[in-house]
């Protein structure tokens, strides 16, 4: 699963191996979550996303396909133990799973 989701073999904290479930070759790799998230918000970064660094608080789904999603976060910025709360809006949302698109399905979240 780290080649699935194109994690570098270095942020793999322990390899661990079940019984007879996986192949010989295969393993579970377990990571530590602060490297993880660093690895991921880096990568996102490398690729266009604009960083912040705040605390998500909610979001208010579009009612129609031209109207922008709009999420609410504590933002910190640079200082420490102080925050604004923030909009943004924004026209396409990941959630778990890395699902992203501009297609409703019947739950409302985009394809």
């Amino acid at each position: 699963m780290i080649e699935e989701f194109g994690l570098p073999k270095d942020i793999v904290d322990r390899q661990v191996q079940i019984g007879q479930t996986l192949k010989d070759d295969e393993f579970i790799g377990m990571v530590r979550r602060e490297v993880l998230d660093d690895f991921l918000r880096q990568r996102a970064k490398t690729n266009g996303a604009t960083l912040i660094n705040g605390l998500f608080m909610g979001m208010t789904l579009p009612q129609s396909k031209e109207e922008p999603y709009v999420l609410t976060y504590n933002d910190f910025g640079e200082a420490e133990g102080s925050a604004r709360s923030q909009a943004a809006e924004e026209e396409v949302v990941c959630r778990e799973r890395a699902v992203c698109g501009d297609e409703r399905g019947s739950d409302g979240w985009r394809k």
